[in-house]
Order: structure tokens, then C-alpha cells, then sequence
């Protein structure tokens, strides 16, 4: 292992949390005086920070950094002209709220959507993992994952910060793709799904973002983010099943005419949830069986085509799971 690209020492291996807090603290004071010369120092010096920073555990001695928190919250960094600087200033954003976690070292909500919003810029480079920006990149998806980073974001009041949540989902299934799941899925469905269980409410914009990704075109045009779905609503009992439900019986009710031009595929997007996890059609199968016993010709002819086309779809479990009808 090596810090500040120099080999560790026998002292190095015993240095504690609160030793490379410190170092983090004094790097964050030699950036200070760096930030008026060129990118080359100032990278140098946030690469080390990252370093201590990576080795210190979350909760241990947050509190002897004072600096380097203030310090990475600046414009000078959040908003610098090079791609790489922001980056890693991303990165070690990332590792000051996990070890200050549970306490929050960012208390307005303006400061806070500026480090979201250097997290989501960052978070992009997860798509080329060929590029040195995926691997750091990839340690700030790990960092977020691992106790919940952006579950704040749902709790900021600040203009514009609706729109963050959306973008993270957003983000995330633009970047996952076939090459990289196998590095970066599990950790961007914990990020998801954490979201989505926090939220009091699924946004309609994430709710469609999902739903048009179980379905074509978006389907067939990544597997990797049609599986990203799946697992989303495989994982989320709550909040996006009941959404879930809610957008498919609205728009069985109103025969695909509702506000949003998803509605029209209603019948597509339930197959794709009966063949995804079936249960989470709890509320809606049962009107499909009502509307089988229908007097309205109509109504009972469209739902044993729906019902024919539910039972008959590859993966489909809805006969076992409510056989009970």
C-alpha cells in the first residue's frame, strides 16, 4: 500500500484513525495555500487526502477536521475548471460525511446540494470503466452505498433540490450498462433502493424512469439497466410497489388515457411485473378478475385478453401466486 505515492513504513502500518485524520487536517491546510497556484499541486494534495481520509473509520475523530471540510465545500473546488480536481474533491466529500456519519458536518441545505450535485457530475464517469475517472468514481458509488450518503438529499427544502433525486436515479441508470455491471450493480441497487425506501413518497419522474425500463425500446437497449429495475422493484416492497400498483390501476381505470403516455402501456408494464415479482400486483390482479365477470362486454373483452396475456407470459408466476382467485 502506498500514501502520497511514497511506500508506507513500519510507522505508516501503525499509524491509528486519529493519525490519518490528522494528516487529512494538515493536507486541507496546505491546499488552502495551494488553491491560487496550478492544478498539479492542488491534485497532488486532494489524491493524498483521499488516501488518510480512506483510512480513517466513519465516526472516529471527525472532529479534529476543521479545515479540509470547510475547504472542500469551496467553489475553488466544487466548481474548478478541471475535470479531475473535482473528481477527487467529490471523493473526499464523500469520505468526510461517512466518517463524521451520524452527525451531519454540513448544516445548510445550499452547501449540501453543492456536494450532491459534485457527487452526481462524478457519478457519471462510472460508464467508461476503461477511463482512470471509473475507479474514482467507482470508490464514491462504494462510499455512498455503504451507509446511505445521499438519504439527505430528501430531507433539503433548498430551490432545486426536488430535482437532485431524480437526477441521481437518472444518472445511474444512464451509467450502468452491460460492461460494468458486474462492478457497479449491486452497489448502485443499494443506493436506489435505500432512496426509495426513505422517501415518504416515490417522485412520478423515478416512477416512470423505472417503469419505461421493464418494457420496449428501453428494455432491449440495455439489459443492464432493464435488470437495474427488476431488482428495484424486487428489493422495494414499500414505496415503489405501491406506486406501482396505484399508476396500474389508475391507468386501467381511465383505458390508457391518463396524463402520461406511459399509460397507454399499461398492459405491457403489468406483464413485465408479473414476470418481474408478481406479487406486487397484490392490488391489481383482483380487478382484472372482476372486470373478467363484467357485464360491460367491453370491459370483460379487454381483461381475458389482459388475463390470457399475464398467464401465458414466459416467467410469469401470477397463477401460482394467487391461485387463490
Amino acid at each position: 500500500m502506498t500514501f502520497g505515492g511514497q511506500p508506507r513504513g513500519d510507522a505508516e502500518e501503525e499509524m491509528s484513525d486519529r493519525d490519518y485524520a490528522a494528516s487529512a487536517e494538515k493536507l486541507g491546510q496546505k491546499l488552502k495555500g495551494a488553491l491560487g497556484g496550478g492544478k498539479a499541486q492542488v491534485l497532488k494534495l486532494l489524491k493524498d487526502a483521499s488516501s488518510a481520509l480512506g483510512r480513517v473509520g466513519q465516526g472516529e475523530d471527525g472532529g479534529a477536521m476543521h479545515t479540509l471540510p470547510k475547504l472542500l465545500v469551496q467553489d475553488a473546488l466544487l466548481k474548478h475548471k478541471d475535470k479531475e480536481v473535482r473528481l477527487y474533491t467529490a471523493l473526499c466529500l464523500s469520505d468526510v460525511l461517512r466518517i463524521f456519519a451520524p452527525e451531519e458536518p454540513y448544516q445548510d441545505d445550499e452547501t449540501l446540494k453543492g456536494v450532491y450535485s459534485a457527487f452526481l457530475d462524478a457519478l457519471r464517469d462510472l460508464h467508461d470503466q476503461s477511463k482512470s475517472a471509473f475507479q474514482c468514481a467507482h470508490a464514491l458509488l462504494q462510499n455512498i452505498a455503504t451507509i446511505g450518503l445521499c438519504v439527505p438529499m430528501l430531507d433539503l427544502e433548498c430551490e432545486g433540490a426536488d430535482s437532485l433525486v431524480v437526477e441521481l436515479f437518472k444518472v445511474l441508470f444512464e451509467t450502468i450498462c452491460p460492461v460494468n455491471a458486474s462492478l457497479v450493480e449491486e452497489d448502485v441497487t443499494k443506493v436506489l433502493s435505500t432512496m426509495l425506501e426513505e422517501a415518504e413518497e416515490v417522485p412520478p419522474d423515478v416512477l416512470h424512469m423505472i417503469l419505461e425500463r421493464l418494457i420496449q425500446p428501453c428494455k432491449g437497449e440495455n439489459s443492464a439497466a432493464h435488470a437495474l429495475a427488476c431488482n428495484l422493484i424486487c428489493k422495494s416492497e414499500n414505496n415503489l410497489q405501491l406506486s406501482i400498483q396505484h399508476f396500474l390501476v389508475d391507468a386501467m381505470a381511465s383505458k390508457g388515457t391518463g396524463d402520461h403516455p406511459l399509460c397507454k402501456r399499461y398492459a405491457d408494464i403489468l406483464e413485465a411485473v408479473a414476470v418481474t415479482n408478481s406479487t406486487s400486483l397484490v392490488t391489481v390482479w383482483p380487478i382484472v378478475m372482476d372486470d373478467l365477470q363484467n357485464d360491460d362486454l367491453e370491459v370483460r373483452a379487454r381483461a381475458v385478453k389482459l388475463f390470457g396475456r399475464i398467464l401465458a407470459a414466459p416467467g410469469s408466476t401470477v397463477a401460482r401466486d394467487f391461485s387463490h382467485y
